[in-house]
C-alpha cells in the first residue's frame, strides 16, 4: 500500500501495512477488522479501510456495500459466538463528533442484557480525554496508538 505524505504517520495505515501489530479478525479486499485494544465489551472490533480515507464522509460510495457486508459478517459472528445479543455500530466523523484517528473506521461494540455499558457522549468524552486529542499533538496520539496496538 503506497501512502502519500499526509498518510504515512496514520496509525491505521501502519496497522494495515503490518508496521503496528494487531489482532486481526477479518480481512477482505478493501477492509480489515481488528480487536480494539480498549475493549468496551468482549469482542469490541474496529473495521478499518485498507486505503486511507479521512472518514465515512470521504469513503467512496462504491465501497459502502462492502463495508456493510463486513459489519454484518462480524456482528453476526459475535452473536453466534455468544459474545453479543446485539451490537452498537458507531462511526465518529470529524473532530466535533469525537473522531480521534482520521482514517475511516467503524466500531462494532457487542452488547448483552445487563452489561451496564453506557454508549453516547460519555464514551466519546472518555476516549478524547484518554488520548488528550487536539490537532497540535497528533504525533503524540500516533505514539499512543502505536503503544496501544502492540501485542499485549
Amino acid at each position: 500500500m503506497e501512502l502519500d505524505n499526509k498518510d504515512k504517520n496514520c496509525p491505521f495505515c501502519m496497522i494495515v501495512k503490518g508496521e503496528i501489530t494487531s489482532k486481526k479478525v477479518y480481512d477482505d479486499k478493501n477492509f480489515i477488522a481488528i480487536l480494539d485494544t480498549n475493549q468496551k465489551s468482549e469482542g469490541h472490533t474496529l473495521i478499518i479501510s485498507k486505503k486511507h480515507f479521512r472518514n465515512l464522509l470521504d469513503l467512496p460510495v462504491s465501497l459502502g456495500n462492502e463495508l456493510l457486508e463486513a459489519i454484518k459478517i462480524i456482528s453476526l459472528k459475535l452473536v453466534k459466538e455468544g459474545k453479543a445479543e446485539g451490537v452498537n455500530i458507531i462511526s465518529n466523523n470529524e473532530n466535533i463528533a469525537g473522531q480521534v484517528i482520521f482514517h475511516t473506521h467503524v466500531h462494532i461494540i457487542p452488547r448483552k442484557k445487563g452489561d451496564d455499558l453506557k454508549i453516547g457522549w460519555g464514551l466519546v468524552i472518555l476516549r478524547i480525554k484518554r488520548l488528550n486529542f487536539n490537532s497540535k499533538n497528533q504525533s503524540n496520539n500516533i505514539a499512543n496508538y502505536k503503544r496501544d496496538y502492540r501485542n499485549p
